[in-house]
């Protein structure tokens, strides 16, 4: 038996704490994993779990409370977590496809002969041009 802070846990018979992750967007198996981590120790603020294969080499420490912990205690407050880490990320996507477009449009202008150099700015410390998409020349 082991005790930690005032706890008596039987050796594998730790608690449980959950994380959702997905596989890499560009694979053509996109899945939805739910993944468990064993807590190995634990403290006032948090708790320390074992990679179980994860990809660290040492132990993790999760914490109990707060707005971002890496796993949850249980399965609903995992997924609700990775809910909204995923709509973070669609709202960063959205804004980098909104950026590679207008640059897209900019650097067809250029090829097209539409946009000058007299239409660049020079960039004072590396005296490289560039075309600002929100000069006058697009208004």
């Amino acid at each position: 038996m082991i005790t930690e802070q005032g706890r008596d846990f039987k050796e594998n018979d730790f608690p449980t704490l959950y994380r959702y992750e997905s596989s890499s967007f560009a694979s053509h198996n996109l899945s939805l994993y739910l993944c468990k981590f064993h807590i190995t120790k634990e403290t006032p603020k948090g708790w320390w779990i074992s990679n179980d294969g994860y990809g660290w080499d040492k132990p993790k420490w999760v914490a109990k409370e707060g707005i971002k912990r890496f796993a949850y205690p249980t399965k609903e407050l995992a997924l609700e977590s990775f809910l909204k880490r995923k709509a973070k990320m669609i709202q960063k996507l959205k804004r980098n496809l909104v950026c590679t477009k207008i640059i897209y449009n900019i650097a067809e202008k250029v090829q097209k002969g539409e946009l000058q150099e007299d239409h660049a700015k020079v960039n004072p410390y590396t005296k490289d041009i560039y075309w600002d998409p929100w000069s006058e020349v697009w208004k």
